[in-house]
């Protein structure tokens, strides 16, 4: 299978990045042909991620920083240009679900007719009603709202059942989803690697372990503290 993948991964960065690099990281041994569209990945993790067999575009974002829909256009406009050149890919794929990746692979799906699919880790980059400040972004609702409407024509992919629940509470709901199985656990090795190189989060710490990242995630935090 050949996949064309939006994502940015990275061991180094918030919980969603790392999982999406573990995983790729892990397909490596099987042999998949991937094309890997992001922004921000380290050249170091491109390095290594071609070594694994991967082709990685690394799309420039810093002079959109706060212009997320720029960094949408200018990453589909390279997906979309790799299409073009190579249709043989089978399906598009998503590894998160903030709205640059998912609107970038829902764009590029619908130029060359090819299924895609997105991974879904956590409810707050998909809820319109979520507030970053005191005051709702029309902006953000918006788009927000564009990325949920993209996702309920597909499948999708979630780590929890609780992101489900949350949206419900808003007023949204996803209608085409399963819900991936993650085991417990958590890894001592994975959560002082990335303390090494980056400032985190109590909240991401929960993150870097195979607990599944918002079911009780407030909960997780306090036992965290103990461990």
């Amino acid at each position: 299978m050949k996949a064309l993948i939006i994502s940015s991964p990275t061991p180094y960065g918030r919980g969603g990045q790392i999982r999406a690099y573990r995983i790729l990281e892990h397909l490596a041994k099987f042999g998949l042909e991937a094309f890997i569209v992001g922004e921000g990945i380290p050249l170091e993790i491109v390095d290594r991620l071609e070594v694994y067999g991967y082709k990685v575009l690394n799309v420039n974002c810093k002079a959109m920083r706060k212009w997320s829909e720029g960094c949408i256009a200018g990453m589909t406009m390279n997906a979309v240009r790799k299409l073009v050149k190579r249709c043989d890919y089978d399906i598009i794929v998503s590894q998160s679900e903030h709205p640059k990746y998912v609107l970038t692979a829902y764009i590029a799906s619908k130029v060359a007719g090819l299924p895609w699919t997105a991974i879904v880790n956590s409810y707050l980059y998909i809820n319109p009603l979520y507030k970053y400040d005191a005051m709702l972004s029309l902006t953000r609702f918006l788009r927000t709202l564009a990325t949920l409407k993209a996702m309920n024509t597909t499948l999708v992919h979630l780590v929890s059942d609780v992101i489900r629940y949350e949206l419900w509470k808003e007023g949204y709901e996803l209608k085409n989803y399963e819900v991936l199985d993650v085991p417990v656990g958590i890894e001592h090795k994975l959560i002082d690697e990335v303390l090494k190189h980056e400032k985190t989060k109590i909240y991401d710490l929960a993150f870097m372990g195979f607990f599944t990242p918002e079911k009780g995630i407030y909960d997780l935090i306090p036992i965290l503290y103990k461990l």
